[in-house]
């Protein structure tokens, strides 16, 4: 089933531009399907990056420093801008964690309202064949929520 699926573009939102950049990396290596990604450092300039780029997917870091400055910028807070201004976001967001115990249970209710995509933890996101398939996955129930 990945090799029917059409390129795939990745928005890469974390300010741990090593660990972002080297997601970006691996998921340009595969071959099926083929990805192209961007990686945005700071939380104030997602908005303007979706509506440039127009990412089929948005991995989103559960808890990134929001403006460059220090600021921690939490899901809740990134999550009602993006996918309120970009309807076609709902679904498409894959909230990424390094945290032990990643999200309170208003975190997952309040992300669940935002209609996210799924949840991975950073260990997970390393291992590039289970990213792809969830990035997959995603990708087609979105589609698929378009066409009904």
């Amino acid at each position: 089933m990945v090799d029917k699926i059409p390129n795939i573009r990745v928005l890469i939102v974390d300010d741990d531009a090593l660990f972002a950049r080297a997601i970006q990396r691996n998921l340009e290596l595969l071959s099926t399907p083929r990805f192209e990604c961007r990686v945005v450092l700071r939380h104030d300039i997602v908005a303007a990056a979706v509506e440039d780029f127009k990412p089929d997917i948005v991995l989103l870091d559960n808890d990134f420093d929001g403006d460059g400055g220090g600021v921690k910028v939490g899901v809740n807070q990134a999550l009602p801008e993006l996918v309120g201004r970009f309807r076609k976001m709902t679904g498409r967001v894959i909230i990424v964690t390094g945290k032990a115990d990643p999200f309170s249970a208003d975190d997952v209710i309040a992300a669940g309202a935002w209609g996210i995509g799924n949840f991975l933890h950073k260990e997970a996101v390393e291992d590039t064949a289970k990213l792809r398939d969830v990035i997959v996955a995603a990708h087609e129930r979105a589609l698929a929520r378009e066409t009904l």
